[in-house]
């Protein structure tokens, strides 16, 4: 009869040294366009030309530059995510794009990346980087780029990664999820673009357009887990991320561990089985806070002075990744969630070692 207190009363303090994490979540805004035709409606507020709905899809009418403001869909652009589908025109000129407004603002100002039939062969053939709807001029050059394989449609997925400063587009030309075409330009935190936080949906002459979906992936982002050891000389090390973690990206997801002993060797260690807390050894401050199997990221100096809490730990886990195609996680997979932790040298501790708390992570497309 006494069992089911204890039990319960170890399980609380348990909860309350690691705490659970609910599953990192994005804030998703989408549009399928499947209602009665006629004018674009919905959440939507036109800035220029003009929208209608055809057989539960959108599309511009004539051959200005159209534009229409999403009235919801708010974030920092460096954290938007946004996707549309490409399709045939419905009427008009054979020269026409649909094109997606990252960061935008009603003046037109934006990140405007596009998918263009350049040739009036009804084909998508070329790819546009522009500081701003329709501005003709871009942040960097060269800012447009031929599709090696032309498509009547597809679907255009972009966002950001390496802190905002680099603009990708992945083009998926029969919808199965996987990314057929990668373009990307960089230079965006250099370029002092004025950006806001809406995004907006864009064409030219009269192509069709379905599902409509824009992301806050800051949702996404790291959590931290677990508890830190204390060390010998009082440091707390705290694990930390910065970059994005794009499972389409090679680099610009950098992992941290601060407050680490001084002049020490040590590593970040990673899994994807999970969170698992547990002692490290009799006596010693440190978890264990992931579960086995774990993968070893390269051995490195913590830097900074013995005795003194300014080592550091650092890795790009993409880079590693991409260097690494057999490491533990591969292949990259949107949505895949990791687990990582730091492990340095401490030679009055129990074992000679600490470890630092946890930092969970889930890539983004």
């Amino acid at each position: 009869m006494t069992a089911r207190p204890l039990v319960h009363a170890a399980l609380a303090l348990f909860a309350l040294a690691f705490p659970a994490l609910a599953a990192p979540q994005a804030q998703t805004w989408s549009d399928n366009f499947n209602r009665p035709n006629g004018p674009l409606g919905g959440d939507w507020t036109m800035q220029n030309g003009t929208f209608q709905i055809s057989n539960n899809t959108a599309y511009s009418t004539g051959g200005d530059h159209h534009w229409a403001l999403h009235n919801s869909a708010s974030a920092n652009y460096a954290s938007q995510r946004v996707s549309v589908d490409f399709l045939p025109r419905v009427q008009g000129p054979p020269l026409f794009y649909v094109g997606l407004a990252l960061g935008a603002l009603p003046t037109w100002e934006s990140v405007f990346i596009k998918v263009q039939d350049n040739n009036g062969d009804s084909l998508y053939d070329r790819v546009f980087f522009w500081g701003g709807i329709n501005a003709g001029a871009s942040w960097a050059s060269p800012s447009n780029f031929n599709l090696a394989v032309p498509t009547a449609s597809g679907r255009m997925t972009c966002y950001f990664t390496n802190n905002g400063d680099v603009a990708n587009l992945d083009i998926d030309r029969n919808f199965d999820g996987v990314v057929d075409e990668h373009f990307q330009l960089a230079g965006i935190l250099g370029a002092n673009l004025n950006l806001g936080t809406g995004v907006g949906l864009v064409s030219f002459g009269s192509p069709a357009m379905d599902n409509f979906v824009a992301q806050d992936t800051s949702g996404l982002g790291v959590a931290s887990f677990c508890t830190s050891s204390t060390t010998s000389s009082g440091c707390t090390p705290a694990m930390a991320a910065s970059g994005a973690p794009s499972a389409s990206a090679t680099s610009g997801f950098q992992l941290s561990c601060a407050s680490v002993e001084g002049a020490k060797s040590g590593l970040i260690f990673y899994s994807v089985a999970g969170e698992l807390p547990q002692p490290w050894a009799p006596g010693s401050t440190s978890f264990l806070c992931i579960k086995t199997p774990t993968q070893r990221t390269p051995s490195q100096s913590t830097g900074g002075a013995t005795g003194q809490c300014n080592g550091a730990l650092n890795v790009d886990f993409l880079a590693f990744m991409a260097a690494n195609p057999t490491a533990v996680g591969q292949p990259l997979a949107s949505g895949q969630t990791y687990y990582s932790q730091a492990w340095f040298r401490d030679p009055p501790a129990p074992r000679t070692t600490n470890l630092s708390n946890g930092l969970r992570f889930t890539l983004t497309p």
